[in-house]
């Protein structure tokens, strides 16, 4: 049975994950980024919020990320840690818990970004809210858009065959290129 929704909903806030925004080009490892823009956005409501951001990483012992969002302007102190085979990964330090994260959320009624731990019992992941049928619906839901986003099923863009032995089948994505990518979903 899914938890009574006396908590707030980590989803519905905004959330800062510093791995993306380096993927994204937003930060980038020894460099000093000017202002940026950037924007949150929801499939069904459109665009949620926008702000700039800024950082330097340059340092070799600690830099800085800013954003400015509406009345908030918050800056967060960024760490570097070794990484054990080269290398240094960045973190947030959580302006209240002082400890190293990734990832910084701000709920729906938060005048500032912290991490999940800050947080506390206040907020729930969107998966708490919901019964074991929904959870394995937004399961295959989050696997189908990682694999194949906006690709249709029904309209042969895909392939699918049986291997004869071992309950295989071979989905192939057809293209128009002379490359085809393949991947196994085995069949229990």
């Amino acid at each position: 049975m899914p938890r009574p929704r006396e908590r707030v909903c980590l989803q519905d806030g905004l959330k800062l994950d510093l791995n993306r925004l380096a993927r994204k080009g937003f930060v980038r490892n020894g460099a000093d980024i000017g202002d940026r823009g950037v924007k949150w956005t929801h499939s069904y409501w459109g665009e949620i919020a926008s702000g700039t951001i800024s950082a330097d990483m340059s340092g070799p012992h600690e830099g800085w990320f800013r954003i400015q969002l509406g009345s908030l302007d918050q800056r967060i102190i960024l760490l570097p840690r070794a990484r054990h085979f080269g290398g240094r990964q960045w973190y947030f330090m959580c302006p209240v818990m002082n400890r190293p994260v990734s990832v910084l959320w701000k709920p729906n009624g938060a005048t500032l970004f912290c991490s999940r731990q800050t947080w506390g019992r206040q907020v729930a992941y969107q998966s708490q809210f919901n019964d074991a049928t929904n959870r394995a619906h937004a399961g295959k839901a989050r696997i189908k858009s990682r694999l194949i986003a906006d690709l249709d099923w029904m309209n042969g863009i895909f392939h699918q065959s049986r291997n004869g032995c071992g309950g295989r089948r071979t989905v192939a994505i057809r293209t128009d290129t002379i490359t085809t990518k393949r991947f196994w979903i085995t069949v229990s």
